[in-house]
């Protein structure tokens, strides 16, 4: 098994999925992203995860051992299913560059509590199934987000008129609502 990078997660909350949200050095919009990030040296993959998530997000989740696995060569490529793999003792939902020198981890996750922003995150969204098709068709202001039932968390206040703009990991998750909608719907419905 290769070493594993990064691991990240789609984390429901009440239905809602929760990402974070940093400023885009390109774009200066703020990109929606997946909670997670590096694995420490002699740390597991759930180890590595659950640590993140409490610096990112003060969140403790319960991680779901997937019940299909998808593989992709990098974030823009098709997912293809596989032959699930248990990491640290639960099946990661995706393998994302596996082979490769940057693999890593996805798995699926469920938040008892609301997450809050830690000083590594700039804020906390909370998006619909709708507000993940919205924001692959294109960035939202924030202002058109929240006029749409949208909710965010942040650690101050936000500029209604900066720009959300989705990440490759939010059209990862409109991909698994377009090609997977019965793992996704038993996933919203906490049926996992």
């Amino acid at each position: 098994m290769p070493d594993i990078k990064t691991v990240g997660a789609i984390i429901n909350v009440d239905g809602r999925f929760a990402f974070m949200f940093r400023r885009n050095g390109k774009t200066k919009h703020l990109n929606i992203v997946r909670l997670g990030g590096h694995v420490e040296e002699n740390e597991s993959a759930i180890e590595a995860l659950r640590r993140e998530l409490m610096e990112e997000a003060k969140l403790e989740v319960d991680i779901v051992s997937a019940p299909i696995q998808l593989e992709r060569r990098h974030w823009y490529a098709r997912s293809k299913r596989r032959s699930e793999q248990v990491v640290a003792g639960k099946v990661p939902l995706l393998l994302k560059g596996w082979g490769r020198d940057n693999p890593s981890l996805i798995y699926l996750c469920y938040a008892n509590e609301t997450p809050v922003p830690d000083h590594e995150t700039f804020g906390i969204v909370l998006l619909r199934k709708e507000d993940v098709v919205q924001l692959c068709k294109g960035p939202l202001f924030i202002r058109e987000f929240l006029l749409r039932g949208g909710q965010l968390i942040t650690q101050g206040e936000i500029n209604d008129l900066e720009v959300l703009e989705a990440g490759p990991h939010v059209k990862f998750l409109r991909d698994l609502l377009e090609n997977e909608p019965e793992l996704m719907n038993k996933f919203i419905q906490r049926l996992l």
